[in-house]
């Protein structure tokens, strides 16, 4: 009486060929992308621990990590207290080929100065499949 109701074993078995030919269909219209790496965005406080330490010449000093894996942003001083500036300092890494412990080590190995993360984000990069052109 089920089958009554529903339909016959073939009919049942069509339904379903149709139905995953028209999902193959619609995603063979749709170019499937491979995901880029993740990137993380770390905005570094480089504060100095000694009054020797000039900061527009760590600037410099801090282009020079980059790397395979890691892009040296933007960098700014700002005022920290009583006339002492500290050095704001962005950095982009790439989570399968460098590790922030070691863009703090290479910032500690530049001078007398103190490293703190202050913000860490982390960007998962993937493209959306768009349409096959015609």
């Amino acid at each position: 009486m089920l089958r009554s109701l529903v339909g016959s074993e073939m009919c049942i078995r069509d339904r379903y060929q149709r139905r995953v030919r028209g999902l193959c269909t619609l995603l063979s219209c749709y170019r499937i992308m491979p995901a880029k790496a993740a990137k993380t965005c770390m905005v570094v406080d480089i504060i100095p621990q000694g009054e020797d330490v000039e900061l527009e010449t760590l600037i410099e000093q801090i282009k020079t990590i980059a790397r395979d894996g890691i892009e040296v942003g933007e960098s700014s001083l700002e005022p920290l207290m009583f006339g002492a500036k500290k050095l704001v300092q962005l950095v982009i890494i790439e989570d399968d080929k460098i590790s922030s412990d070691l863009v703090v080590e290479l910032i500690q190995a530049l001078g007398d100065v103190g490293v703190e993360i202050v913000a860490f984000n982390t960007c998962l990069l993937y493209t959306s499949p768009s349409p096959r052109d015609s």
